[in-house]
C-alpha cells in the first residue's frame, strides 16, 4: 500500500506482510492437506514431450492425489488457503478490501504454482543444460 511509504520502513512493512501471508497460507494448506489426507508433493510426469509434460505441470497445480496416490482430487486446501491468507493479511493493511486481496492471493497461487511446477518438471533438463554449458565454457577457456 502507498500509505506504507517508499523508504526502508515501507519496504520492511511490505516484506513482513508478504512473509506473514505465505506463513498463514502454508499453515492452512498443511492443515487442510492433513485433514483430507492429500499428497502435497509434486510428482513429475512419466511421459515424454514438452507439451504433454507442460500440461501435466499445469494440471497438477489444480489437482492432487488423495491418500491412495491413485485418485486425483481438487486442490481445495491450497486455493482455500490462498483466499483465506489474502483476506486475513488484509486486516493489517491501511485500505482494507478483503475480497480483492483474497482474489489476488488466488491468482498469485495459480500463477506461481504453475511456474513452480513447470520448473520442477523440467529441472533435470535445465540443470543438465547449464552443466553442459558450463563445461563447454571451461573447456573453451582452457583451450585459449
Amino acid at each position: 500500500p502507498p500509505q506504507w511509504g517508499r523508504g526502508i520502513g515501507g519496504y520492511g512493512s511490505r516484506v513482513t506482510s508478504r512473509h506473514g501471508q505465505f506463513l498463514i497460507q502454508n499453515t492452512i494448506t498443511t492443515l487442510g492437506d492433513t485433514a483430507l489426507q492429500y499428497e502435497p508433493r509434486y510428482d513429475r510426469c512419466r511421459c515424454r514431450g514438452l507439451w504433454v509434460r507442460t500440461r501435466h505441470a499445469l494440471l497438477r497445480n489444480f489437482v492432487t492425489y488423495d491418500r491412495t496416490e491413485e485418485n486425483l482430487r481438487p486442490q481445495f486446501p491450497l486455493y482455500g488457503a490462498a483466499l483465506a491468507a489474502g483476506m486475513i493479511t488484509d486486516t493489517w493493511k491501511p485500505a482494507p478490501d478483503m475480497w480483492r486481496h483474497g482474489y489476488q492471493g488466488l491468482t498469485t497461487q495459480a500463477g506461481y504454482g504453475v511456474l513452480s511446477n513447470w520448473i520442477g518438471e523440467f529441472a533435470p533438463e535445465i540443470v543438465n543444460t547449464l552443466r553442459r554449458h558450463g563445461r563447454e565454457n571451461t573447456a573453451r577457456q582452457v583451450a585459449e
